[in-house]
């Protein structure tokens, strides 16, 4: 499985990039917007799951999600945040399928719910 990692912070995108490649998946990142929309289109590689938090610098993350989701109808969408009212304040701009990860959580709730959403 194929996971697209999308977080401003650099030590996020290391631990679940190190972590999920341990446990065998392929991870990608991005730093911003723009990065991850790229991956999504230039890469010829079926992205299973979009890990996106939902402070990106420079971007509307809700926005991007549908971009991101639009390139990869069958991904499943995760957002990430350590402001959980911001999630839900949004809620009517929040792809519905999608789940939330309140930051900060563990490796195995992430992978627990990989999993899950998997099966």
């Amino acid at each position: 499985m194929t996971i697209l990692v999308v977080d401003d912070e650099r030590s996020i995108r290391d631990i679940i990039k190190r972590y999920m490649e341990e446990i065998g998946f392929v991870v990608l990142v991005a730093s911003r917007g723009e990065e991850a929309r790229q991956i999504c289109t230039d890469r010829q590689l079926h992205i299973d799951f979009i890990l996106l938090d939902l402070n990106i610098p420079d971007d509307n993350s809700y926005t991007l999600g549908l971009q991101l989701m639009d390139a990869n109808p069958d991904a499943h969408l995760v957002y990430m945040s350590a402001d959980r009212d911001l999630y839900f304040d949004q809620e009517n701009n929040v792809i519905e399928s999608a789940d939330f990860l309140e930051k900060p959580f563990t490796l195995i709730e992430l992978e627990d719910l990989i999993r899950l959403r998997s099966s």
